[in-house]
């Protein structure tokens, strides 16, 4: 009896200072700073949207977006091949990003499905989009380029 009694006064103890505990664990908590992300951070997420919004440009057919990315010669040739289909279906996977002073440069895998008239085309690859300034610009697509239908 001695023992549950002792028990009961301990654990009324405990549960009186828990919730003060909790405030404690609150407000420490609250009180640290925040972490800002890095401007590695920053510049990945800046290249990986854009990447995915010129993909949708691309699939919308949105040379005007498209204009403001690329280079003229590379417009040109986008251009071109953005008339030898009639709709297209495009995804990118991002496998890495390299940083170097203010270029970028992701690699990504790409799966797209090309429709002209009743042909599909489908076709898979690897490409390497390069970025630089600021904000960011493409300004070279290498490897094999998702944005020019074969």
């Amino acid at each position: 009896r001695v023992c549950l009694f002792m028990y009961n006064k301990c654990m009324k103890k405990i549960a009186g200072l828990l919730p003060f505990f909790f405030l404690l664990v609150f407000i420490l908590s609250c009180s640290k700073e925040v972490k800002r992300p890095s401007e590695d951070a920053v510049l990945t997420d800046e290249a990986l949207k854009l990447a995915d919004s010129i993909r949708a440009a691309y699939v919308e057919r949105d040379i005007g977006f498209l204009g403001n990315h690329f280079s003229p010669a590379g417009l040109s040739e986008i251009d071109r091949a953005l008339k030898g289909f009639e709709s297209v279906e495009l995804t990118f996977t991002p496998a890495w990003v390299d940083i170097g002073g203010d270029a970028v440069r992701l690699r990504l895998v790409w799966s797209g499905k090309w429709k002209s008239g009743e042909k599909l085309k489908e076709e898979r690859g690897t490409a390497l989009l390069e970025f630089s300034g600021r904000p960011l610009r493409l300004d070279s697509v290498s490897m094999e380029n998702p944005f020019l239908h074969r």
